[in-house]
């Protein structure tokens, strides 16, 4: 979870880089190689999370997969809102942390 407080730091640290990748995640949808980029660089990060919510069996009904497309969803969606960043990474933050307590 601290990936997200320092995410949220990073937002407030380097905003210019942040608006560069949310113009990059909005030109994907046009551009096939950029695309295969995204991706790329998605499932970094994607299979970790995704693995860790399957070991948890955090909460029963629900997919890990598309939990964890929810949670980049999110983390993404900060881009388009970059003066609350660090305020909603901290809530999604918390919310998760509680969730997987359980």
């Amino acid at each position: 979870m601290r990936h997200l407080r320092l995410m949220g730091q990073a937002i407030q640290d380097r905003t210019e880089l942040f608006i560069v990748l949310c113009e990059l995640n909005l030109r994907a949808n046009r551009d096939p190689a950029i695309r295969a980029i995204i991706d790329r660089s998605d499932q970094d990060w994607q299979g970790p999370i995704e693995t860790r919510l399957a070991q948890l069996a955090w909460l029963p009904g629900f997919d890990a997969a598309l939990v964890t497309s929810l949670i980049i969803a999110a983390i993404k969606g900060t881009i388009f809102n970059l003066a609350t960043a660090p305020e909603i990474l901290g809530q999604l933050e918390r919310l998760l942390s509680q969730a997987l307590a359980r």
